[in-house]
């Protein structure tokens, strides 16, 4: 079994970039993470990035400096472990421009969450390589957006899995399922970082990005993958059928 963490950021109404991040490890690999992350993480109890950015929620009356160093600790824990990163960035800006107008394809890819999400499943699925017997446990974070997730991967389990690898997709916090802490990690991390692409990268996204495969979809690209879409879509349109059914995200 492989287990999966996904969790987002960038999905509040005047964010420009969404991102939908994972870490995928095996349960042994998550059991020695864990034990480190309990210890680098003292004395916070949940680790969110966006608290830890602005000094609120557990981190209220912290200091930049006091901030900074457990920030310090907890990173080299998800290097030091066998767990990988994978990261989907959409500029919602681009997005709707190269989209206006385009209601097949809107209607197909449905909204910039759901469209990442999409993405991101699809790709771990050719990343991970899992063989028929291997089951794939997605766990992700507890949102609004619970409903579109469940139905693009139903989607996904049905008509873009070709080897058929077992898939289960279920919901829950950050105490509980702890291991959603290096996915809000990544996902915040991934949004800092294609909000500007052009500025220097930052600290924290220098140590993560050796082990994280990362998709930024922005206005060097957007055209061309629109276009790519559009083609995808009209293919579905022209060969009805659930043999013929081929994923937006390919």
């Amino acid at each position: 079994m492989i287990k999966i963490y996904v969790d987002e950021s960038g999905t509040h109404g005047d964010a420009d970039v969404v991102t939908v991040a994972a870490y995928a490890g095996r349960p042994k690999a998550w059991l020695e993470w864990s034990r480190e992350w309990k210890k680098a993480k003292r004395p916070i109890k949940v680790f969110h990035a966006v608290d830890a950015a602005n000094r609120v929620g557990e981190f209220e009356g912290w200091s930049p400096e006091e901030r900074t160093e457990l920030v310090k600790k907890l990173l080299p824990v998800i290097m030091g472990n066998k767990i990988s990163g994978a990261v989907i960035a959409l500029n919602k800006k681009e997005f709707r421009e190269a989209t206006e107008g385009k209601e097949e394809l809107l209607k197909s890819l449905g909204n910039p969450y759901t469209t990442c999400f999409h993405w991101l499943v699809q790709s771990l699925l050719e990343l991970l390589k899992p063989n028929k017997k291997e089951l794939l446990k997605f766990i992700h974070e507890n949102n609004s957006y619970e409903k579109d997730a469940i139905t693009s991967f139903d989607f996904i389990s049905k008509n873009a899995n070709p080897n058929k690898v077992p898939m289960r997709l279920l919901f829950g916090g950050k105490l509980e399922q702890m291991p959603l802490q290096t996915a809000d990690i990544l996902a915040y991390e991934a949004y800092k970082r294609f909000l500007e692409p052009d500025k220097p990268e930052r600290k924290p996204w220098q140590i993560l990005k050796p082990k994280v495969v990362a998709v930024h979809i922005g206005k060097h690209n957007m055209g061309r993958i629109v276009q790519s879409l559009e083609g995808i879509v009209k293919n579905i349109k022209d060969q009805p059928g659930p043999s013929a059914q081929k994923s937006v995200a390919s």
